[in-house]
């Protein structure tokens, strides 16, 4: 597998391209992992390994069909689906939904209004 990322600049709210000097960040050790946090103002979101009908690379905060986004499920330790229209309680293992049928349709990062629309 190809190992790809994408980074949101979160201070002028879009995508940049990754510069490896933007990876810089601090080595975190807690109760649940292991991790590098990025530096203050940058979502740095590690390509899923999936990709869309047209082909779309997809992201974690990716919008699927205008009812899902796709987020990494720490418990589980795999991709998850987040159902807008079942609430909270419709988290489901992304790989079983066949990404390969879904469309992207927005992201959280560009449409964070998305969480406040009614179904």
């Amino acid at each position: 597998m190809i190992i790809k990322y994408r980074c949101w600049d979160d201070t002028k709210k879009e995508w940049r391209k990754p510069n490896p000097d933007d990876m810089v960040g601090i080595f975190v050790v807690d109760e649940d992992a292991m991790r590098v946090v990025p530096p203050i103002g940058y979502e740095f979101l590690l390509w899923t390994g999936f990709s869309d009908k047209n082909d779309k690379d997809i992201y974690p905060g990716d919008i699927l069909n205008d009812t899902y986004y796709v987020w990494w499920d720490v418990l589980r330790g795999a991709w998850g689906l987040y159902n807008k229209k079942r609430g909270a309680g419709s988290l489901q293992r992304f790989d079983y939904y066949k990404p390969e049928n879904a469309e992207i349709t927005g992201n959280i990062y560009e449409n964070p209004e998305w969480f406040e629309e009614t179904t």
